[in-house]
């Protein structure tokens, strides 16, 4: 994947079991009919995960059930959630109070004509992805929550890799 200030990498590697998400850490230009303003943006070139992106924003690691889950930048350059173990999951979140003018963190109250949110991910594992459940692999990038508890409460919209059988098609 290439790297720009627009976009960052995530690669995942032996995600398993339950939801990893990204919430609200993608580039998130909010369109309006004239111009295009740029309310967030992470591209992950630096040695800690928290706190980054333009304007700057903390981030939590949420590490599940199991154990081997790890969240690092590697050299600098992209955001690698990796879980090691058959059992567990991991994700990064962050809230949208962080994003600048003229985001509004009530998305059906935009007085503009929408929201782009822009992403890379990566699916780095010899195994079919057969979900975000327990007991699969696969992973999920939540865009918005109505909960923090985004993986087991709430209401809200996420771009989801994997499902059972043959193909897995981005949903």
């Amino acid at each position: 994947m290439k790297k720009n200030n627009s976009t960052f990498k995530w690669n995942l590697k032996k995600i398993s079991v339950g939801i990893i998400a990204m919430l609200c850490l993608m580039n998130l230009p909010f369109s309006s009919l004239v111009a295009q303003t740029t309310v967030f943006s992470d591209d992950f070139n630096r040695g800690a995960v928290s706190p980054g992106g333009l304007p700057s924003m903390t981030y939590t690691t949420t590490i599940g059930t199991g154990s081997g889950q790890t969240a690092t930048i590697p050299a600098s350059d992209f955001l690698n959630l990796q879980n090691s173990t058959v059992s567990g999951n991991i994700y990064v979140s962050g809230v949208t109070s962080t994003f600048g003018s003229p985001f509004n963190n009530v998305l059906s109250s935009s007085s503009n004509s929408g929201i782009e949110w822009t992403f890379n991910a990566r699916y780095v594992r010899t195994t079919d992805p057969s979900g975000v459940a327990s007991g699969n692999y696969g992973w999920a990038v939540v865009l918005a929550s109505t909960s923090s508890a985004f993986h087991n409460a709430g209401n809200g919209y996420a771009i989801i890799y994997g499902q059972s059988g043959s193909p897995d098609p981005i949903r």
